[in-house]
């Protein structure tokens, strides 16, 4: 077994998940085109927001973050799936489920009132469930 597996440009291959992880970081800017509330600013992800001041080291580890993250979407179009395996269906069983709650999350962050917390939902349990079902 190889650690690097041979890269193989395919329907099958793991970008399959990375661009609905693409879309879904973006969603927040496109459902501000749709919300009644114009008042409520929703940036790009990559852009850092213009109201704060970030320290050089985290404008470093910002650009770093989205650096990493274009460059594994990049290698992600090259990775092959092994279909029928056990840990194929363990893994899918799992990013699907992270997936499906991320959706849940985002659609709760993008349509709550824009000067409270949310706390309905999945943020019930969690501050941070974001975070959670990315990882």
């Amino acid at each position: 077994m190889s650690l690097i597996p041979a890269f193989d440009i395919g329907l099958w291959n793991a970008w399959i998940f990375m661009s609905y992880v693409l879309f879904i970081l973006f969603f927040p800017s496109l459902t501000n085109r749709f919300s009644k509330d114009s008042t409520r600013k929703r940036e790009i992800p990559i852009r850092l927001p213009s109201n704060v001041q970030y320290s050089k080291i985290e404008k470093v580890n910002a650009y770093f973050f989205w650096l990493l993250f274009f460059l594994l979407n990049i290698y992600s179009v090259f990775l092959p799936l092994k279909l029928g395996t056990t840990w194929f269906y363990v893994g899918l069983t799992i990013i699907l489920s992270g997936l499906v709650m991320l959706t849940i999350v985002m659609v709760q962050f993008a349509f709550s009132p824009p000067n409270k917390p949310v706390t309905t939902g999945l943020y019930r349990y969690s501050r941070h469930p974001m975070y959670i079902c990315l990882f």
